[in-house]
């Protein structure tokens, strides 16, 4: 009877610990996959700015007498602003591109 009892404790045992190390590999893969899901997010966010503001550089709104030069300069100083405002965001996209790199190249 003791021997029965023993043995059905280590098999709860032996399960437990199953159990846990599956339960950690599925933590570990869900937050894999939120990171990439917030990863693709930034990615969209940053191609879609990327691409309002493709647009304007596309534009020549420069017309004969040059009556609009002021107005054009002022454009592209708010382009500028705009750009510098959003590097850090970008150096962060790319930091993260790198890193998953590193991670697939690793053998």
């Amino acid at each position: 009877m003791i021997f029965c009892n023993f043995q059905f404790q280590f098999e709860c045992n032996i399960y437990c610990i199953l159990v846990y190390r599956a339960w950690i590999a599925r933590r570990v893969q869900l937050d894999q996959n939120l990171e990439l899901q917030l990863f693709y997010r930034d990615c969209e966010q940053a191609e879609n700015w990327m691409s309002a503001r493709e647009a304007f550089l596309a534009s020549e709104e420069v017309d004969s007498k040059g009556d609009n030069v002021e107005a054009l300069i002022k454009k592209h100083e708010d382009f500028d602003k705009a750009i510098n405002a959003h590097v850090s965001y970008l150096c962060k996209i790319s930091c993260l591109v790198q890193i998953r790199l590193v991670l697939l190249l690793r053998p």
